[in-house]
């Protein structure tokens, strides 16, 4: 029995993980989390580039979704 403190925080770091797999085609070529980040219109917050937060959403709902599912 796994127990998980934090759905969200645990979703956040596979759907990290996916996209920068996902980005570096499987191992092909290194890619760091920073290479897909900018800086965010408050010049504060970090966030993913345009071309990659999309995917980030898709796979940080699919695996908070998942998560969910395992805790009801």
């Amino acid at each position: 029995m796994i127990t998980i403190n934090n759905e969200l925080e645990l979703a956040d770091k596979l759907a990290s993980d996916m996209l920068l797999n996902i980005v570096s085609c499987n191992g092909t070529y290194s890619v760091e989390e920073e290479d897909l980040m900018e800086l965010s219109t408050d010049g504060v917050t970090l966030c993913y580039k345009e071309e990659y937060q999309d995917l980030f959403n898709h796979w940080y709902d699919y695996y908070t979704n998942l998560l969910e599912s395992y805790s009801e």
